[in-house]
């Protein structure tokens, strides 16, 4: 490994990466990089370096100050920055209005196998995801789809006349929306959509799982009679693997969860890092419909943007 990096998170609304080379010179050209850091976006209250392993001489710094307060520790396994500010959104960002979190106007997606660069998936809609009964916000969650997405969308007879506001007037998924959604997710095509859902508060992985797993089981248990025994148990068995592939331990705020469907594959990403993909046609199309869908609607904030932005996409 010649480089290491210092991933920011810029607390409480949005993270940079910083890039610093390893060998010699390290620690000062660490410590102009993290000042120009701080005088740029305030100083930082404590920043964390994922070290290479064998950098055992760096390895050993437990700690130096950087002035105005700030506190530089080091260690080999550590990848994290927490801020008391953050920048201002770029041109081509969002933000949503409760919880102020910079919502991306893109993100990129790299598949494995794939010689080609990362593929930009490009904002479809978003909102956030809160506790009903308090009006806590759990996290934000934003649509992204990719250019030949778009492209079918605009040409497709499915969609011709599509109005977002008959849609969302709907108390229960109709024949023309199941039409709609099927088109939208048909696992024959190769387009890709993706989920990002970045967590506003210190949570932990099990009680994220367990949410998604709670409406993955509820759509499964109702769809039981339509569905033949071989789908019921490989789409048990994909839920079983989601779970065992999801992170655990404590999830910060700010900290990036990406779930890309392409054709019938699932792939949780966490961080940037592959944590399990799954190829099973029910779940990658279950858990990106389930955020639009009527019934037991998760946001409805975030599904009545998505649609809206359907429906832009289509126009």
């Amino acid at each position: 490994m010649t480089r290491f990096e210092c991933l920011t998170r810029l607390a409480p609304f949005t993270k940079r990466c910083v890039s610093v080379p390893n060998g010699r010179g390290t620690i000062s050209k660490l410590s102009r990089s993290i000042a120009t850091h701080r005088e740029k976006y305030d100083a930082p209250r404590a920043i964390t370096i994922a070290m290479p392993r064998d950098a055992s001489k760096i390895g050993r710094l437990v700690a130096m100050g950087l002035g105005a307060g700030g506190v530089f520790t080091a260690w080999h396994l550590s990848s994290t920055l927490y801020a008391d500010s953050s920048p201002p959104p770029g041109n081509a960002d969002e933000i949503e209005p409760v919880t102020k979190r910079i919502i991306p106007r893109t993100v990129s997606v790299t598949f494995p196998g794939k010689a080609s660069s990362p593929t930009t998936l490009s904002l479809i809609g978003f909102g956030i995801r809160d506790v009903t009964m308090v009006r806590l916000a759990v996290y934000t969650v934003s649509l992204y789809g990719d250019a030949p997405l778009a492209t079918h969308l605009k040409r497709s007879s499915v969609w011709r006349g599509f109005s977002a506001a008959s849609f969302l007037s709907e108390k229960a998924t109709t024949p023309q929306m199941r039409v709609l959604l099927d088109d939208l997710l048909d696992s024959k095509r190769q387009h890709s959509l993706a989920l990002r859902v970045e967590p506003v508060r210190t949570t932990n992985g099990a009680h994220l799982l367990g949410g998604f797993v709670r409406n993955l089981n509820a759509r499964l248990n109702a769809q039981m009679e339509s569905m033949s025994n071989k789908q019921k148990i490989a789409a048990v068995s994909a839920i079983d693997k989601f779970r065992a592939g999801f992170p655990a331990g404590v999830i910060r705020p700010g900290s990036v969860f990406l779930f890309t469907k392409r054709g019938s594959t699932l792939r949780v990403e966490f961080e940037g890092m592959e944590c399990v993909t799954i190829e099973n046609e029910w779940i990658a199309k279950e858990f990106i419909e389930m955020y639009l869908t009527p019934e037991k609607v998760i946001s409805p904030v975030a599904r009545g943007s998505m649609v809206q932005g359907l429906e832009r996409w289509v126009r």
